[in-house]
């Protein structure tokens, strides 16, 4: 090989090099939303047991700062009962990264627990855009 040829391949290496790792860095500077909402059955519907989980996309980041300032913005949403429903009484807890929904109609006293509605649960996750944890291999 000649000395032109090996500048040319280690050019080429430099290159490809380079590349490879801006490529990266640009890859693992993403990161999702996500949020995995739980919903278990509404007995007036003679469904009481059913459960349901499904995980979705809420939005996407360039850095996990911002991703975690988004979750705690959502999170700090439901404090407000602005926000609610008119036409149900909803009781709330937060716990770290999930939100507990008990859900009753607008007219039970609080001793009524039978005559709730509803409990929902939703799960914030902030991860790389490499994971996804609708894979269960994925999830942490």
């Amino acid at each position: 090989m000649g000395d032109d040829m090996k500048i040319k391949y280690s050019f080429c290496l430099l290159l490809i090099i380079i590349v490879v790792v801006f490529a990266s860095e640009a890859l693992s500077g993403n990161w999702i939303l996500w949020v995995e909402d739980e919903r278990f059955g509404n007995p007036k519907d003679n469904n009481w047991g059913t459960h349901t989980r499904e995980w979705s996309v809420i939005d996407g980041f360039s850095t996990e700062k911002e991703c975690r300032k988004r979750m705690e913005e959502r999170m700090n949403y439901v404090k407000n009962p602005e926000n609610w429903s008119k036409d149900d009484q909803i009781m709330y807890k937060i716990t770290g990264n999930a939100i507990t929904f008990l859900i009753y109609a607008k007219d039970t006293k609080p001793d009524e627990s039978g005559k709730m509605r509803g409990m929902q649960i939703m799960h914030h996750a902030c991860l790389p855009d490499t994971v996804d944890p609708r894979i269960p291999s994925q999830r942490k």
